[in-house]
């Protein structure tokens, strides 16, 4: 059995994780689903989300393994899954030499097959897996493996958004705790469950004095405790009781006139606790302000947010939008709030986000990118679609959080043009040069076609007799003179070495590839001046052409392939062209 090595990246990995904070929690139903939704789509009986931390794998979601929470994480199959950019797939375990002899395979849960999907935060740390099993061999076909990359994406997404909600959490118990308000929640004998340092204060009182021991009868006059005890019943019956006004009696400091808003609920285990608020009403303008100012730390945390925050009502009215999305629109407020997002986006932009529209008003949480253009170029915007489901009730609509991800678009265009570019003469590659054919076929842009293959001649000797950054610039120049003779639409690429390809889109006659290609053995007759050298090669050019490629560019390739070596083999220094026998 091989053990993983550790991550390149781990501290910073496992810092990640534990900023998340959802080791060690329970289930939630949006990562049961995603689970859910991978063994489905890949047919395997055990699918799980497992997080690899420091000295074990931990489930976050786990559908067909019961009972089992982690794994030590030198037997993890995730423990490798996370080393890599891409899916990992085991075809069968027990022929696999990193896992023959593993205890996941070799006892319960007697893992045969695994594939596991990486799990990559936005900051670029691989914490985590989304990985189906099986106990017989198989291997998933590319749509299932696309599935499964897809749901880690989700996965990533939804682990990100959760962490902002255990944030929005933490900020609204810190909001309960420290409002200028009292908050406390009661038995049905009127003891103290929970109470607010606000009150606490107000009462003199310590939290392990009051909470299980004192009642709020306690602190209140006779007045007080005869309006208690007549609001209990109504509040039992009804599950509401406001408007009521009595005098707090501290155990230590001054008294205080309160106003007092109380609702009545059942736990888990259906035993009866009301809610209540209170408020300082001495000096009720104060209070107001007080109150006021409350709502206004509220507001100002998703006014701090940089990106639109938005909630749309399954009635697919805008109910709230921060001042982000105000600017993003250009409308106040005041024209959003209560119109449709077809009124506001406009038909042409809300069609673009009605896909993802659907699926969020059926309750799934969805990620997507749309572009804009601007005069400063294109923008790329992050969306975030989260359900709303009150009360774990139908959805109620959803939250859409967008952010601006355009830096990160454009390094990965960057990327993939270095991954497309040859870096000596900056045209396409093998590679590049493909998927431009495939994407011209694609977009119907091929009806005729024409592909020319050229060989640079005699170009090995002025390496050997001048060296190769010499041999580098003939090179670049040649490469410069072939972009000279094509048109924007056209691709030119090194193949490697001195080999070159040319295609042609869109031509209307086969002679006109040819005088392409005779423009190519002038272009490469022509001496080049490097360094005070002057150096004459030539070239030699096999030219294919279709009015319709139904059977792909490769069959023109082949050809042109094949009439560049007629050339060479007839003398070099010419072209065999498309009306040529090769």
């Amino acid at each position: 059995m091989q053990v993983a090595p550790v991550r390149v990246d781990e501290a910073q990995s496992l810092s990640a994780l534990s900023g998340l904070e959802v080791l060690d929690t329970g289930p939630e139903a949006q990562f049961d689903a995603l689970v859910r939704v991978a063994s489905l789509a890949c047919g395997t009986p055990i699918a799980l989300l497992s997080l690899v931390d420091r000295n074990r794998q931990w489930f976050k979601a786990n559908i067909g393994l019961p009972g089992f929470t982690q794994t030590p994480r030198d037997i993890a199959f995730c423990a490798h899954g996370v080393l890599g950019d891409d899916l990992l797939e085991v075809p069968d375990a027990q022929l696999d030499s990193r896992f023959a002899d593993n205890p996941l395979v070799t006892g319960e849960p007697h893992v045969r097959f695994y594939a596991g999907a990486p799990i990559r935060l936005n900051d670029g740390y691989c914490i985590g897996t989304l990985c189906v099993v099986d106990h017989k061999p198989r291997q998933l076909d590319e749509a299932q493996r696309d599935i499964l990359r897809s749901l880690a994406l989700m996965a990533s997404s939804a682990l990100e958004a959760r962490r902002a909600l255990v944030a929005a959490v933490d900020l609204v118990e810190d909001l309960y705790d420290n409002a200028p308000c009292a908050y406390h929640s009661l038995d049905a004998q009127g003891t103290f469950l929970h109470i607010n340092a606000t009150e606490l204060a107000w009462l003199g009182c310590t939290r392990e004095d009051v909470i299980g021991k004192r009642q709020m009868a306690d602190f209140l006059t006779a007045e007080g405790r005869a309006l208690l005890e007549a609001a209990f019943p109504k509040l039992m019956t009804v599950g509401r009781c406001e408007g009521l006004e009595f005098d707090l009696v501290p155990a230590s400091g001054a008294g205080r006139r309160v106003g007092v808003t109380a609702t009545a609920t059942t736990d888990a285990d259906g035993n009866f606790r009301t809610r209540s608020v209170m408020f300082d009403v001495t000096e009720r303008r104060a209070a107001e302000l007080l109150a006021a100012r409350q709502t206004a730390t509220l507001v100002s945390v998703t006014e701090a947010i940089p990106g639109t925050v938005a909630i749309i009502g399954s009635d697919g009215l805008y109910r709230y939008v921060n001042g982000a999305f105000e600017r993003w629109s250009g409308l106040p407020r005041e024209r959003i709030v209560g119109c449709t997002a077809r009124q506001v986006l406009g038909a042409a932009e809300f069609e673009r986000h009605w896909p993802w529209v659907q699926r969020a008003l059926a309750g799934e949480p969805v990620n997507f990118v749309l572009d804009y253009l601007s005069r400063d170029g294109p923008t790329y915007v992050e969306h975030s679609c989260i359900p709303l489901r009150p009360n774990d009730s139908a959805v109620d609509g959803f939250v859409v959080v967008t952010h601006d991800v355009t830096q990160q678009k454009l390094e990965e265009s960057r990327l993939l043009g270095l991954a497309e570019h040859d870096p000596l003469t900056g045209l396409l590659n093998r590679t590049g040069f493909e998927r431009y054919l495939d994407r011209a076929l694609a977009e119907g842009n091929s009806a005729s076609l024409a592909l020319l293959y050229v060989d640079l001649d005699h170009f090995k000797p002025v390496n050997d007799q001048h060296g190769h950054p010499v041999g580098d610039h003939v090179l670049q120049a040649f490469a410069k003179r072939l972009m000279n003779l094509v048109r924007p639409t056209d691709a030119v690429s090194r193949l490697g070495g001195d080999e070159f390809a040319i295609a042609l889109l869109g031509i209307e006659q086969r002679t006109d590839a040819e005088l392409v290609a005779d423009k190519v053995l002038s272009a490469a007759k022509a001496p080049f001046r490097i360094d005070g050298l002057e150096i004459t090669i030539g070239a030699s050019v096999g030219v294919a052409f279709e009015d319709c490629p139904v059977n792909g560019w490769q069959d023109l390739v082949k050809r042109a392939d094949a009439k560049l070596l007629v050339a060479k083999a007839g003398g070099r220094g010419r072209q065999v062209g498309a009306h040529e026998v090769a």
